[in-house]
């Protein structure tokens, strides 16, 4: 078997040996090593380039790596988000709740300074006699137990006197507890 020795530009020698050598198209070793260091080289051009190898309209996932759905004209928050909205509006469809409001924002505010707001996922009435008002944002199990969720429900109670209803992904039935809590307030 033959022995293969490595190159090294560094080496005077090895350098030499490089710029005498020429390979089959006629040039020489030394002239392909520059060619592929100044193709390897980082320069302002190569960072701001996008990469080949790489789908352009691959979706970047957010902070909770969930897939944010484009349906019905928007953009949605999440898989579970769409999901909880067409059952909501199936239900206003079947006259079972009234006035489905989407993204409603909220402002916190303590002796008339703002301290901070919020946007929930859906606002509605149930069609019992008193028209209750619900406020119910989707949620994962995981974003649910957040510091910053947990504030903001507290928030709204201080501040606005409104219990936010809760759709967790997974283990909730939209309808079936909209349903409940229409019952619970007959």
């Amino acid at each position: 078997m033959g022995k293969s020795a490595r190159l090294d530009p560094a080496n005077s020698k090895d350098r030499e040996f490089m710029m005498k050598t020429k390979t089959a198209d006629g040039r020489s070793l030394w002239d392909q090593y520059q060619d592929t260091v100044k193709g390897s080289m980082v320069t302002q051009e190569r960072v701001m380039e996008k990469p080949s190898g790489v789908d352009q309209g691959a979706k970047k996932l957010n902070m909770f790596r969930n897939n944010k759905p484009y349906a019905f004209g928007r953009r949605w928050g999440s898989d579970w988000e769409l999901q909880c909205y067409m059952v909501l509006k199936d239900m206003q469809g079947r006259c079972l709740i009234t006035g489905l409001e989407i993204q409603v924002e909220y402002s916190f505010e303590v002796n008339a300074v703002h301290i901070a707001k919020t946007v929930l996922d859906f606002r509605f009435r149930l069609m019992d006699s008193a028209r209750t008002l619900v406020v119910a944002d989707a949620k994962s199990i995981e974003t649910a137990k957040m510091l910053r969720w947990r504030y903001q429900s507290k928030l709204m109670k201080a501040c606005h006197g409104i219990d936010v209803a809760v759709f967790y992904k997974g283990s909730t039935d939209v309808q079936k507890s909209v349903l409940q809590m229409e019952r619970a307030r007959i």
